[in-house]
């Protein structure tokens, strides 16, 4: 019967990578209207957490002597139940000891006392208590979809924003970062903690168009830049060649007065 078919969800599109420049717009605006989802946005742009992660994350989990953080376990929704349920990281591969830059420890550190201040109680940040929970005394966690609007609800009219910036989005930019810097792909996979780089590749390590247009760049400097260390030799597409010799034969020839191949005569200057 047709009352038995279940409608499979339809798999989510690979999340989009914002700027820096709309990252600092939304931490801007987050740490004067919302401090908490302030630090919590700042701790997933700059390691990559998950939502699942920051949900289960508790006070024990930061060390705010060393400025480091754990991330070990995650909370997740699970249909047909009503509260969300304790797990391993997605991919099992936790990570301990994060090293956390100085201003989101300096941040994560006044919400702690923020959160002291508030609830009236010294043991509203005890270890076992939640960094990011439901109630104001850190014992209830918050429930992932919840976490979810409030983020989207934080965005309502700020100026500046093409698109609305998820938790997903901030951990591709977590990545694409990260795959800007030299062997970048690699330490994206291992922060993400991926199991494959085909993943961070596939899904967060985005390419902006202006490191399309500086490798385009870069790529052109290294073609007409000749083999030899002489720099006054001109462009291969300044030499006059028969069109049946390579290119490749082109710039090998001259350097061996004993080849076979005639020369290509050039009309550029050379020293």
């Amino acid at each position: 019967p047709a009352s038995t078919i279940r409608r499979t969800k339809p798999k989510s599109g690979a999340p989009n990578a914002p700027s820096r420049h709309d990252v600092q717009i939304l931490l801007t605006h987050l740490y004067k209207s919302d401090y908490d989802l302030f630090c919590a946005a700042f701790l997933t742009s700059s390691v990559g957490a998950r939502r699942s992660e920051l949900l289960n994350l508790h006070w024990q989990d930061l060390d705010k002597t060393r400025g480091s953080i754990n991330l070990t376990s995650g909370l997740i929704r699970v249909p047909h139940e009503s509260e969300p349920v304790i797990t391993d990281t997605k991919t099992g591969e936790g990570a301990i000891k994060i090293k956390l830059e100085k201003h989101l420890v300096r941040a994560l550190k006044e919400m702690h006392d923020r959160r002291l201040l508030e609830a009236s109680s010294p043991f509203a940040c005890k270890g076992d208590r939640y960094m990011f929970p439901s109630d104001i005394q850190g014992t209830r966690p918050m429930h992932p979809d919840t976490l979810t609007a409030r983020l989207k609800k934080a965005q309502v009219g700020i100026s500046g924003l093409k698109t609305f910036i998820t938790w997903k989005d901030l951990r591709a930019f977590a990545a694409t970062e990260l795959a800007r810097l030299e062997d970048g792909i690699h330490i994206a996979q291992a922060v993400l903690r991926h199991k494959s780089p085909i993943t961070t590749m596939r899904y967060y390590a985005s390419v902006r168009t202006t490191d399309m247009q500086r490798a385009a760049e870069k790529l052109g400097m290294l073609i007409i830049t000749p083999a030899s260390e002489d720099d006054s030799e001109a462009p291969w597409w300044e030499v006059e060649v028969d069109e049946r010799v390579p290119l490749w034969v082109v710039k090998e020839a001259g350097t061996d007065s004993k080849s076979s191949t005639t020369p290509a005569r050039r009309t550029g200057k050379t020293s």
